[in-house]
């Protein structure tokens, strides 16, 4: 099965996510936030791979390219890089790795509708610093926000976020986007790679007229293969990246899964309770006579609550200084 029919539902999700979220991941995580050490990869690491023809980036040509302190990746190329490191580690061969980039860093047709409304205040500001960046004197300030609002701009900012992106940068898009579901990709024994949403592989009955969930399956995962959660790295990248201040976890996480964290961080609870799946599992995460909670805590409760798959949470402050999380399962997987 062609991985170009495994992405179609994908791009299906995608393009109808909401805007304002998007704009804000895509122009932070477009950015070159990432150093080799950050990945714990060795100069002399990424060099043999850049001879591979594995490298994410684009050949230069300069003399400067070859110096460490130039080597630069956005978030794409980070998640890339780590996968080369996981399918090394099981030996999986150059050739087959650069046969899969090749097909990751495809570029594809990604179309994203904009919703930038006049009631939709947020996305137009949004807009606005990120064309403007408070530039324009007061007077002019108004018709730009009135510009940004109209029927033509939006227009043209769907032309402008409807382009063709790598296969890759569309996967992550959709694992950030659905966290509550499974999306990684498969590699195979043949350098084939295929994009896994194990939410659409066990609930869709039937892809296409003559595409079966079973035909998905069997040219999937019951073919020997190395499975990547592009969920788990992204999971695991949030609890790394909250410990140093999360500047990118702001733009991953929903407004609601920022807020329950800050709570989590914050000293004014006595004690904070979890509740799983309607009470049958809880764990008191802190008590009355300890300051914070800890680390480890949070980063169990980033793995286990927000990608927890088909769950629902929710939070309550009491008037005794308690905050109470329930997380609810919302439905569960097809046999």
């Amino acid at each position: 099965m062609e991985i170009g029919t495994l992405l179609k539902d994908m791009m299906q999700h995608i393009a109808t996510s909401d805007f304002g979220e998007y704009f804000q991941q895509y122009t932070q995580l477009s950015k070159k936030h990432f150093k080799l050490a950050d990945l714990d990869i060795s100069p002399r690491e990424f060099y043999l791979w850049k001879s591979k023809g594995l490298s994410p980036l684009a050949d230069k040509n300069t003399v400067e390219e070859d110096k460490r302190e130039w080597v630069r990746l956005d978030f794409t190329q980070y998640i890339w890089l780590m996968m080369v490191k996981t399918l090394r580690g099981f030996g999986y061969s150059f050739e087959n790795i650069k046969q899969c980039k090749d097909s990751l860093f495809n570029q594809t047709e990604l179309s994203v509708k904009a919703n930038t409304g006049k009631d939709n205040t947020a996305v137009i500001d949004n807009l606005y610093q990120y064309f403007a960046k408070d530039t324009l004197p007061k007077e002019l300030k108004g018709i730009m926000h009135a510009v940004i609002a109209s029927p033509e701009f939006q227009t043209q900012v769907e032309g402008l976020f409807t382009k063709r992106r790598p296969m890759l940068e569309i996967i992550i898009f959709e694992a950030i986007s659905h966290k509550n579901t499974e999306v990684g990709v498969g590699f195979f024994e043949n350098g084939e790679c295929q994009p896994f949403n194990w939410d659409m592989f066990l609930n869709i009955e039937q892809w296409q007229d003559s595409i079966s969930k079973e035909d998905v399956i069997s040219s999937t995962m019951r073919r020997p293969h190395i499975y990547i959660s592009i969920t788990k790295y992204i999971a695991d990248f949030i609890v790394a990246d909250e410990k140093t201040g999360g500047e990118l976890s702001c733009v991953i996480l929903s407004a609601n899964e920022q807020e329950l964290l800050r709570q989590f961080r914050s000293n004014e609870y006595k004690t904070i309770t979890i509740n799983y799946d309607k009470g049958m599992n809880t764990k008191i995460i802190k008590t009355e006579k300890e300051k914070r909670v800890k680390e480890a805590e949070i980063a169990n409760y980033i793995q286990n609550i927000i990608f927890a798959p088909h769950s629902k949470t929710t939070f309550t402050r009491t008037n005794n200084g308690d905050l109470i999380i329930n997380s609810v399962k919302t439905k569960k997987l097809n046999k």
